[in-house]
């Protein structure tokens, strides 16, 4: 095992819905090149025993290989391995038309004895990556909510990466969603390229723990807040605005309840929330 052979990909299961999902011997080399990129850039001095002068700076996403190499590495003939990456890389229009005829998933470049090949949306393929530093923030963070919001706001995940999705073609895509993702793609927060499918998970494990009237208010909140904002990873963000509020929000609550049990509950609407909320974030509480 080489120093490239660490980490992993994210492979999600619509992967399934791929255009050259069927095709064997594509997905073959479309994955192959998915495990070989690299996952930082690198400064290559030499390939295969050859010194390169001068030094080639690989960025991430990118590899340096041969069609040679890619056949012996994936037990296909040379040919096999140039028709596939012609298909991938968009040159052979014989696999295009008026829906794919933008698309590509490599590009790739010769220069003399190597090839660089980069994998177009490697960052579709790296979410468990961007949720380790999401985590790891999460874990080292001292400094007080505003500093929090800064930090998270400015994790260096382009916003025109965003996470790509090979998208389900069937028309009942969100039927199994909690009524609260439905609500943020009925208003336009999120759409299909935010991935759904994670907010959806992120509400059934805050469903757990908080209700849904509680939840439902704080998303209501976060959305006003965030309608004039420019986030770039606007998931993590969200996830760490609803954690923080609905703490703050059940803390409050507690603090309302009564101490005897004769006495009935105290009811807070929604209108009584949100200034609650905007008067803990003004420090005015």
């Amino acid at each position: 095992m080489n120093r490239y052979d660490k980490g992993y990909i994210s492979l999600y299961r619509k992967f399934k819905n791929w255009r050259f999902y069927k095709n064997d011997s594509i997905k073959a080399v479309f994955i192959h090149c998915l495990l070989s990129a690299y996952w930082k850039d690198e400064v290559i001095t030499e390939y295969r025993g050859k010194k390169l002068d001068p030094p080639i700076t690989v960025p991430r996403g990118s590899f340096v290989t041969s069609y040679r190499k890619l056949a012996e590495e994936l037990g296909k003939s040379v040919g096999q391995i140039q028709r596939n990456l012609d298909i991938l890389s968009g040159k052979n229009k014989r696999y295009t038309d008026s829906i794919h005829n933008s698309i590509h998933e490599l590009e790739i470049k010769s220069i003399q004895s190597y090839t660089i090949i980069k994998v177009c949306k490697y960052e579709a393929f790296q979410v468990f990556e961007q949720q380790e530093r999401y985590t790891e923030i999460n874990k080292n963070d001292t400094q007080n909510d505003t500093d929090n919001r800064y930090q998270l706001n400015n994790i260096n995940i382009n916003k025109d990466k965003k996470i790509e999705r090979y998208k389900d073609i069937s028309t009942d895509v969100h039927s199994n969603f909690n009524s609260l993702t439905l609500k943020l793609l009925k208003n336009g927060f999120i759409n299909d390229d935010d991935i759904p499918e994670l907010y959806d998970n992120m509400f059934n494990e805050f469903l757990e723990e908080y209700e849904m009237e509680h939840i439902n208010v704080v998303v209501d909140y976060i959305i006003r807040k965030m309608s004039n904002r420019n986030i770039n990873n606007k998931f993590y963000y969200f996830k760490k605005s609803l954690t923080i509020n609905l703490k703050k929000m059940k803390k409050m609550i507690d603090q309302e309840s009564p101490s005897e049990e004769s006495q009935p509950p105290i009811k807070i609407n929604n209108e009584e929330l949100h200034d609650l909320l905007d008067q803990l974030r003004e420090g005015k509480l």
